[in-house]
């Protein structure tokens, strides 16, 4: 059997201000199409240059006399090289897995048509909403189509070119230029031909109601009628009860497209006809949340993929990687739920993955630190989902309650945490309550995912057995990072410009990397860099990062009078990665972990207390850097002197940490570790 070619299809009418975010996600598929045709619907605007900007072989540019849309698309059908056609609307974007999934998927069967999930966003990229509404199964989908509406993005759609070829292409005889023609076809092809849902956002689309296309409302609502009325055509075989739903879900489409136009008379006085029509359509509407449900890939279990819960107090950048390599690569289907960060925290906020669903639930301060995420209960967390996945913090009290309803109902739940005990050595009676609720809640979980193996024994202490405690070593994505040293590296100026910019024309620099908080020590930090200045080394300090204790960092910085520089957050990882080119050792006095992986890839020598575990991976005493058990201000001044002196050790430990780096695992090695806990929950029973 020959490879399946695909044709990506971008029909275009004066949008080339535009379409260049749908040419570009196009050519950055991981897995290239056959061609890119670009149809050009007798555009008035530079469409022919921005196109013709793009030195790329897959780009095809047609151009044609002005005939509306639905025209362009039978073009596309009639003329396109590949044996499945890709249809991608000019504003829209594709996800860079996109076609990479769609033949995964065509591999399984060749469906006549496979159709994804989609975000939507506004013209500054912010996402008004995100849709998986789907099912795998053609004869559901028709009814659907037209008891609930048009629940299929022409954006997300890949069809098998001989089958809608077969059906004589996109209907022709609509009132509505760019309406309603995808639906027409829609409801063809599932009530003559094979469909698959990929239950993943894949593609990004841009809110525009009005298009360059006019679409005026009493030709529109016509155009409805005529949908339902040659879809009901060619299925006689449709009960009562679904005709009778399929004209009376006419009134209220009716009905929201004069809310979009702001008819809101009009709107009403549709909703009292369909009502007086059929008397059953208040009892319909009330039931079309049912309907979404049911259209969720949560209902739609025709992909035989495990759903997944991902629960996190928010979701932050550097977390990105490792969500998108478990959404892309994995075979289950996972959501986040996730909260705003805390006012203050330092913490970035990202957008989610572009394959993924987010759940936004609302993160509550209480009192003594701990956090209650109000949404995770009533979202159904603790009964749905065939695994949920909680960050194992004593600080989050919603997350133990989920345990304890989902293993009240025998659902499947694992921690993920690093083994971190803040309480260890005290006896108060408060620290032996939590630790004696920790050790409840470990040994009740079904598996837990360990940040390293000091984790691993920490769990096991509380009485949890060695198999069912996965290590998933704390990792970032460091290609990026690696080829931006390699770049840096071959480009020193650039390095040179910021030294000039932060005012340190001689002497090394320390780099700490990290939030602003009481955990990380940078008071300890600070304190050092005044005992180096008075010892007469003369070293620079910056510090990257931000949080609450920002304020009162730089106050003391200000009396020690030390020389150091606050940059606050850096989220570039370009811009990062010169500071950790233009440092010559590393320090981190407290809590931490990415950051020592990222020091790691930039051959520095690091100095770091024992914390967590995680550095216990990173981190070999004498060999890559320095381990301090009670980094006091005297002991870390004592070991940065020792290392900024002496060059060769410095330079030595920089090639043992690029080795290092090497050796540890990344982002595929931690994602694999998920997948093992989950594959050991599942088969528990």
């Amino acid at each position: 059997m020959g490879k399946t070619t695909v044709t990506v299809a971008i029909p275009v009418y004066n949008h080339a201000s535009v379409v260049g975010r749908a040419i570009e996600s196009v050519l950055a598929q991981r897995v290239q199409p056959t061609e890119l045709l670009v149809i050009d619907d007798g555009s008035t605007d530079n469409l022919c240059e921005v196109v013709g900007g793009y030195h790329s072989s897959l780009i095809r540019y047609e151009r044609r006399d002005h005939g509306g849309l639905v025209r362009s698309r039978n073009h596309a059908i009639r003329n396109a090289a590949g044996e499945y056609l890709a249809f991608l609307d000019a504003d829209d974007a594709l996800s860079p897995e996109y076609l990479a999934e769609v033949l995964a998927t065509i591999a399984q069967g060749k469906p006549d048509m496979i159709y994804t999930g989609f975000s939507l966003s506004d013209d500054k990229g912010q996402v008004l909403r995100r849709s998986r509404q789907g099912i795998s199964d053609a004869g559901k989908a028709f009814d659907l189509l037209l008891t609930y509406g048009n629940f299929i993005s022409v954006s997300t759609v890949t069809v098998l070119r001989h089958a809608v070829q077969k059906l004589g292409g996109f209907y022709e005889g609509l009132l509505v230029n760019c309406g309603c023609e995808d639906w027409e076809m829609w409801t063809r092809l599932t009530s003559a031909g094979s469909i698959s849902f990929i239950p993943k956002i894949l593609v990004d689309k841009r809110y525009n109601p009005r298009g360059p296309y006019k679409r005026e409302s009493e030709n529109y609502r016509k155009d409805m009628k005529e949908v339902v009325d040659r879809a009901l055509a060619l299925r006689k075989d449709r009960t009562p009860h679904i005709r009778a739903r399929a004209h009376a879900n006419l009134y209220y489409l009716w009905a929201r497209v004069e809310t979009e136009d702001r008819h809101y008379l009009k709107a009403g006085r549709f909703l009292l006809q369909g009502t007086i029509r059929h008397p059953q359509l208040p009892l319909w509407l009330i039931s079309r949340p049912r309907m979404r449900k049911s259209l969720t890939a949560r209902g739609n279990k025709s992909d035989g993929r495990p759903t997944i819960a991902i629960l996190q107090q928010v979701l932050p950048t550097y977390r990105m990687p490792l969500f998108q390599y478990l959404s892309s690569f994995l075979p289950y289907t996972f959501e986040l739920y996730c909260g705003v960060p805390i006012s203050g925290s330092g913490i970035r906020s990202s957008d989610p993955p572009a394959n993924s669903v987010v759940h936004n639930v609302k993160n509550i301060l209480l009192p003594w630190g701990w956090l209650f995420q109000r949404g995770v209960l009533r979202k159904g967390i603790s009964s749905r989902y065939d695994i949920v996945i909680a960050e194992f913090s004593a600080g989050i009290l919603s997350n133990p309650l989920v345990q304890i309803f989902r293993t009240l109902r025998g659902r499947k739940f694992i921690w993920w945490g690093s083994g971190y005990d803040p309480s260890a050595g005290r006896r108060d009676p408060i620290a032996r309550m939590k630790r004696a609720a920790v050790g409840i809640l470990a040994r009740n979980a079904d598996a837990i995912i360990a940040y390293s193996e000091h984790g691993r024994e920490y769990y096991q202490r509380l009485g949890v057995s060695r198999e069912r405690i996965f290590v998933a070593l704390n990792s970032i994505d460091t290609k990026p990072l690696r080829e931006e040293r390699q770049r840096l590296l071959m480009n020193q100026d650039e390095v040179e410009r910021l030294r000039n910019q932060l005012g340190f024309l001689t002497g090394p620099v320390v780099l700490f990397v990290g939030r602003l908080v009481k955990g990380k020590r940078v008071d300890v930090l600070l304190q050092s860099m005044q005992i180096l200045k008075l010892g007469g080394t003369d070293a620079h300090l910056v510090i990257v990062g931000d949080g609450p204790e920002r304020e009162a960092l730089e106050t003391l910085s200000s009396s020690l009078d030390t020389r150091a520089t606050f940059v606050g957050g850096v989220y570039d990882k370009k811009q990062l990665a010169r500071y950790f080119t233009l440092a010559s050792l590393f320090v981190l006095p407290g809590l931490g972990g990415l950051a020592l992986r990222e020091a790691l890839c930039f051959g520095l020598p690091i100095i770091c207390a024992q914390a967590d575990g995680t550095e216990l991976e990173l981190v070999e005493n004498g060999v890559t850097g320095v381990l301090l058990s009670d980094p006091t201000p005297e002991c870390l001044a004592a070991a940065m002197k020792e290392v900024l002196d002496d060059e060769k050790m410095r330079k030595q430990m920089g090639m043992e940490s690029l080795r290092r780096d090497s050796e540890v695992g990344g982002i595929e090695e931690m994602a694999g570790a998920f997948a093992a806990a989950i594959e050991y929950a599942m088969g528990k029973g």
